[in-house]
């Protein structure tokens, strides 16, 4: 070994690999520099490279063979040792230039085909992320054929949707024309969907936090069903069960807690209850804007901060705030949004406008990080009480319903009176407007019917003898739920006018508009005793 690396010494290998190490770094250096703005290919450096580590060995090879002498570059094995007249090196110095021969080829592969191959590439504020990838770096977009739908009991909207936390299921309230409200589960690597037996007449239906059950409103209550379906179990008391807020979704915290509303004659209260059932509790909102109503609740990682929609009346005029469920104190986050919701990447993700927005949230200090950003543009939702058909799980897949608002669209609302005798005839009445409630009188010979203008509501008489249409109402407030007296000669209806309550006024439209019953806005007339 002694010999050979006296060897190595005497035909100057090393200061051959030295000399080439220290000029092919730079020389890479060099072409990492100039290459790309002569704007060649990016493979061009990577070729550079790639030579110069090709030709290392090939240099070594050639100082171990050839000699450069004074009569030329001849064979080594010509030149007796004893005529060399190089000057005796220190051993220590050669083994530091050989070692720093092996870190400079060493640092070059490193820093080409490894340390670039490590770095990452930051989290965009842009948002699209959000839809187009997932944060495992799988790209996934498919279409899911709903098939004929009908608007849902409630809502205008088709259908609402939610994902699994994994990503793995997607649970869809829908109705199909002539079959009930049902709540259908899809596998995502399944073609398509199955309704849940047990689940009939379900809608809004939401996730446990394991994926296994799907919580969801039926006709009278909260309840709960395996995704692999079974006995549907009730959540909620026999009392409280009937007064479920039947148009909006609920949450399933990790603590096994469930959020949900109730709809006491229009008095919406945010309510909580074990996952395993029992009572309820109400969940104080103390600070929260007057005649402003909670709706959408979304817990975020801390367990003790809640995102909701407060909204005077519809949803699209609402808000999004935090409530500190330790201290029932509201903070308004987000103006002119709703149905938000908190997701991974580290945003909060709502409604506005019909198209679905996000914004950068920290969710330690609990504060906006970030502009607004529109991400999706035509989600379909309802306005009106703020039901949005999208849902995001853990891993950033987005599955959402294109579309807009049905409370907006020219011809969405726009609807035909018909009679319908009981052999089946129809004979249309009048031609398309946005009717809403109507009641036939007494006699049989009018209907009191609400429609719907340029967002307000006012009570209309349809005379069905004579084939017309005469307002009743107008003032700017909303008039609702008409009713008839018994002797078909006043109609009842309630009002969001400054008194609120119950007003009434002579059906043939004679004298003025009078105050029946002092009370709020969501008083409804349901019917007189004979």
């Amino acid at each position: 070994m002694v010999k050979l690396f006296e060897e190595l010494k005497r035909r100057k290998v090393f200061k051959v690999a030295a000399v080439y190490a220290v000029a092919a770094w730079v020389l890479i250096q060099v072409a990492d520099t100039v290459l790309p703005a002569l704007q060649m290919p990016e493979w061009t450096v990577s070729f550079v490279t790639v030579l110069f580590f090709l030709g290392f060995p090939i240099a070594i090879i050639l100082a171990w063979a050839y000699e450069v002498s004074p009569e030329g570059i001849r064979a080594d094995a010509g030149i007796l040792a004893q005529d060399q007249t190089s000057a005796p090196q220190s051993q220590r110095l050669v083994y530091a230039t050989f070692i720093l021969v092996l870190l400079a080829v060493g640092f070059q592969i490193a820093d080409r085909f490894v340390l670039q191959q490590q770095v990452t590439t930051p989290a965009s504020d842009s948002l699209t992320d959000i839809v187009t990838s997932a944060t495992s770096n799988l790209t996934r977009r498919f279409e899911i054929n709903l098939g004929v739908t009908v608007p849902r009991a409630g809502s205008l909207t088709l259908a609402d949707v939610a994902l699994s936390p994994d990503g793995r299921r997607l649970a869809i309230g829908l109705r199909r024309p002539d079959t009930p409200q049902q709540i259908y589960i899809q596998d995502l690597n399944q073609l398509q969907a199955r309704p849940i037996s047990g689940a009939d007449g379900g809608d809004y239906p939401f996730f446990s936090p394991d994926g296994q059950w799907i919580a969801y409103t039926g006709s009278t209550s909260l309840r709960k069903i395996s995704t692999q379906s079974g006995v549907a179990q009730e959540l909620t008391d026999s009392y409280w069960r009937r007064s479920i807020w039947r148009s909006g979704s609920g949450f399933w915290s990790a603590d096994g807690t469930v959020f949900y509303l109730t709809n006491d004659f229009g008095d919406r209260q945010l309510m909580k209850v074990a996952a395993t059932g029992g009572m309820p509790e109400l969940v104080p909102v103390d600070s929260q804007p007057a005649d402003f109503t909670p709706s959408w609740p979304w817990l975020l990682p801390d367990g003790d901060s809640l995102l909701l929609t407060l909204a005077p009346g519809e949803a699209r005029e609402g808000q999004i705030a935090l409530l500190t469920l330790s201290t029932g104190d509201v903070n308004t986050v987000i103006q002119n949004g709703y149905n938000a919701r908190y997701v991974p990447t580290g945003h909060i993700v709502f409604m506005r406008a019909a198209s679905l927005w996000a914004v950068s949230f920290d969710p330690q200090r609990l504060e906006i990080t970030g502009p607004e950003v529109p991400i999706i543009q035509g989600v379909h939702t309802s306005g009106n009480n703020g039901a949005a058909s999208y849902t995001f799980s853990n891993d950033g897949l987005l599955v959402y319903l294109p579309g807009g608002d049905t409370t907006e669209s020219d011809d969405g609302l726009l609807r035909t009176l018909l009679w319908v005798d009981r052999d089946g005839n129809e004979a249309t009445l009048s031609q398309r407007r946005d009717f809403r409630r109507p009641v036939v009188s007494p006699d049989g010979q009018r209907l009191a019917v609400v429609v719907v203008e340029n967002e307000n509501a006012d009570i209309w008489i349809y005379d069905l003898t004579r084939n017309t249409l005469s307002r009743l109402t107008f003032d700017e407030a909303v008039d609702y739920n008409p009713l008839w007296t018994p002797d078909g000669e006043r109609v009842v209806f309630r009002s969001a006018r400054e008194e609120g309550g119950l007003w009434w006024r002579a059906a043939d439209g004679s004298g003025q508009v009078e105050l029946l019953l002092t009370g709020n806005s969501a008083m409804v007339p349901s019917t007189f005793a004979p």
